[in-house]
């Protein structure tokens, strides 16, 4: 029977269950009391949490169960993964604190991923900064964890990595405010960042990417057409760019890429960006692209014979 699996086992079992779900195992049995307390991942997420009359008292008690579950859970036990998916609102304010000490939890249990997203059925506006209510990340309050994987969602980033972040591998923004200087200050900080992907973020003019670590690269949905994208990364493997529009392209550090995705809108005005781009990646083994369309007009010099169809 299922009781008679190995405490460890169950443990893992669990940490794939949001953790409303997992501590409601408790009911089964003695032996399923207190086993969510040793839990080594927790996922809290606002979508999933039974509603109450309105989304305002939801939030509060959502908050309120977030708290006393850290409050509740082993607090011998590391914790492996942390993600917290809350209500994108007017009165995110009042639970900036909350925030706060659910992400010094992560930090001072050792978590390796933690994963922070704010849902909203809206894609983010950018262009009324002034009244965009967002949660601002303590970048800096990183330093000193074991934080390996960071994903961020509809938020801003203060205190951008000006020094040195040995431990975080991999970095994932999406609809986060970031300025060139916050992007070349990320790559160049986090000395150990072997993956960054930047989807539906804004503030960009010219995006500096150097890294001597770097494998991984996805850059999506941003349009500046006096924009730059400079890409040098002697070890990036694998490149995504994905409706990523700017007026110049530059990889002319990039000798180790095998695998590159390209896509645009498949509008005439934007073979214009995909021309560029296609003409910097015929040294790819593994080019691929979905705008078939743009291929037909296309030089028939422009692919290479590595080209996917």
């Amino acid at each position: 029977t299922v009781n008679e699996l190995p405490v460890r086992l169950l443990l893992h079992i669990l940490s794939y269950l949001p953790t409303l779900e997992a501590i409601q195992t408790t009911t089964l049995s003695r032996k399923w009391r207190d086993l969510w307390t040793s839990l080594p991942s927790l996922s809290f997420d606002y979508t999933l949490f039974p509603p109450y009359d309105s989304p305002s008292p939801t939030l509060s008690f959502f908050a309120h169960f977030i708290n006393r579950t850290l409050i509740l859970r082993s607090h011998s036990d590391d914790l492996l993964n942390l993600h917290i998916r809350f209500n994108h609102t007017t009165e995110l304010h009042l639970y900036k604190y909350h925030i706060d000490s659910w992400i010094r939890y992560a930090i001072d249990h050792n978590a390796n991923h933690l994963s922070l997203e704010f849902h909203s059925k809206y894609i983010r506006r950018f262009d009324d900064r002034e009244n965009d209510i967002v949660y601002d990340f303590p970048f800096s309050a990183l330093r000193h964890s074991r934080i390996r994987f960071l994903f961020l969602k509809r938020c801003n980033i203060i205190d951008a990595p000006r020094t040195r972040f040995e431990t975080l591998r991999s970095i994932f923004l999406v609809q986060v405010y970031l300025t060139d200087d916050m992007v070349s200050d990320m790559v160049s900080g986090c000395l150990n960042l072997e993956s960054l992907d930047i989807i539906r973020c804004c503030g960009m003019t010219n995006v500096q990417i150097s890294s001597s670590r770097l494998t991984n690269l996805g850059l999506w949905h941003f349009r500046c057409d006096q924009g730059l994208v400079d890409i040098s990364a002697p070890k990036l493997c694998k490149l995504n760019i994905l409706f990523f529009e700017v007026g110049n392209y530059m990889l002319e550090g990039t000798p180790a890429l095998i695998e590159a995705h390209v896509c645009f809108i498949p509008k005439a005005e934007n073979y214009v960006y995909w021309s560029k781009v296609m003409k910097l990646l015929g040294h790819v083994k593994r080019l691929s692209t979905q705008n078939w369309g743009f291929k037909l007009v296309a030089a028939k010099d422009l692919f290479s014979g590595n080209f996917l169809f």
